[in-house]
């Protein structure tokens, strides 16, 4: 029973992830991030624009937000960002075609993964799940790494949240990859049990609550 219900998750999993990556290739993402009320002011106006949308929440001044840019108005953001000169960066240039790639490896659940891809993985699931997931960051580490926590709510802000924070010591890959684990559970799974839990929990998971160390393990022995 157990190989049946993994497939079919997988195969779940694979057509959502089809379905993301046709809806966004060519799509560039990119960090932005306010140092001003003026710029803050912009990037939300910049976030009614078609084709542009925000990842994680509207923007705030001091904060790192990730928007999504079609590549029919990708030359408009970069000049508006560089006119308001708003900080940013552009983290991934195709997020149709990477996202795909990072989803399909992930529903083998049969290797660990460096913090790019655990990163990669959350965008795609929110970009993915936009009615239920949200994608913010809670803070930098202490070497200036973002703190990613995925929220998943079907509606209601009033039920009791369970955190899970994962990867708090450095070497324990295996509870990060519990945490992505239950993401792809809750998000994914068919299982109507499963999916009950939604209706009366909202979930807060922070998979990587240590990414110096976590890093620093990928590149030591």
């Amino acid at each position: 029973m157990l190989p049946i219900v993994g497939r079919t998750v997988g195969f779940i999993s694979t057509l959502i992830g089809l379905t993301t990556s046709a809806m966004y290739d060519g799509h560039s993402m990119l960090r932005v991030t306010p140092q001003t009320k003026r710029q803050e002011d912009h990037l939300r106006d910049l976030g009614k624009h078609q084709g542009v949308s925000f990842i994680g929440g509207d923007p705030l001044v001091g904060d790192h937000s990730h928007v999504i840019a079609s590549p029919q108005v990708l030359d408009f953001v970069l000049e508006s960002l560089k006119k308001f000169e708003t900080e940013h960066l552009l983290t991934n240039p195709d997020v149709g075609r990477s996202g795909l790639e990072r989803m399909e490896g992930y529903i083998s659940w049969d290797a660990y993964y460096d913090l790019d891809s655990i990163n990669q993985y959350l965008t795609v699931q929110s970009v993915g799940h936009p009615d239920l997931v949200t994608l913010t960051t809670i803070g930098k580490s202490f070497e200036g790494r973002d703190l990613f926590l995925l929220k998943i709510n079907n509606g209601s802000t009033t039920k009791p949240i369970i955190w899970i924070d994962s990867n708090i010591h450095a070497r324990e890959w295996i509870s990060s990859a519990v945490g992505l684990y239950l993401i792809d559970q809750l998000l994914n799974s068919p299982d109507i049990e499963i999916q009950a839990y939604l209706d009366d929990f909202n979930f807060h998971i922070l998979p990587m609550a240590n990414p110096d160390g976590f890093v620093f393990s990928h590149l030591t022995v």
